[in-house]
């Protein structure tokens, strides 16, 4: 209950009315209604007398309002911890997501960054190996689909990463470029190009010949900042 509906109880429960209180106060009728309609407050003094009138303390003439106060409290205080507990649990979840998506990145796994929401589908090109590069990947020996690390990249500077894709044939001599769609390691579509269907910069950044991934000279396949691609002296 209200400071002024607690007056305006107490008033009528002892049978008085505005104006007759107001003469008992010393006061206006104005001021009484004003009172009651919250609309100003009465003194310390005046509380005082008008808790004196009704014999009442302070304290019992605040005593609901104080309870609606401890309620406020309480309740701010219930939404408080709740407030924590949703915030710590966001906190949570949001690390557990995040860590799941760097994981993904690091590693490239193709799943995770299939769906990963703050990578970009780039269109970017690479060097896919001819059957004489094939030759030196002993590991693709005599197969139909070749698993081959490919460098995509549509850097004019020379960063990109290193692509694990599935190629059904090997690239011959003259047509062995390949422009590539893809999300992170999450390859949604290639097909072979000539070189003059890539970008003067991306050519020389590419170069001419396939180079397979080593990782004690390449480094990481993908790392967060950049990766400055294969070295073509090799």
């Amino acid at each position: 209950m209200r400071i002024g509906e607690r007056l305006r109880g107490l008033r009528e429960a002892h049978g008085y009315s505005q104006e007759d209180l107001a003469q008992v106060l010393h006061v206006t009728r104005q001021s009484i209604s004003r009172w009651e309609n919250e609309k100003a407050d009465p003194s310390l003094a005046m509380l005082a007398n008008i808790a004196e009138l009704y014999d009442l303390s302070l304290e019992e003439l605040f005593q609901d309002k104080q309870q609606a106060v401890i309620h406020e409290i309480d309740r701010k205080v219930r939404w408080g911890q709740w407030s924590l507990r949703i915030g710590l649990g966001l906190l949570i979840i949001g690390v557990l997501v995040g860590g799941t998506l760097l994981y993904g990145r690091k590693n490239q796994v193709v799943l995770i960054d299939r769906f990963n929401p703050f990578l970009k589908t780039k269109i970017e090109y690479a060097i896919a190996p001819t059957p004489e590069d094939l030759k030196k990947v002993k590991k693709q020996a005599g197969k139909t689909n070749l698993d081959v690390d490919l460098w995509v990249t549509s850097d004019p500077f020379g960063s990109g990463e290193w692509i694990k894709m599935t190629l059904f044939e090997p690239a011959d001599e003259e047509n062995h470029y390949v422009i590539v769609r893809h999300k992170g390691a999450y390859v949604s579509g290639a097909r072979v190009i000539s070189k003059n269907d890539i970008p003067k910069p991306n050519q020389v950044n590419l170069g001419d010949a396939y180079v397979p991934y080593e990782p004690k000279a390449e480094g990481p396949r993908v790392t967060l900042f950049e990766n400055n691609g294969p070295s073509f002296s090799k």
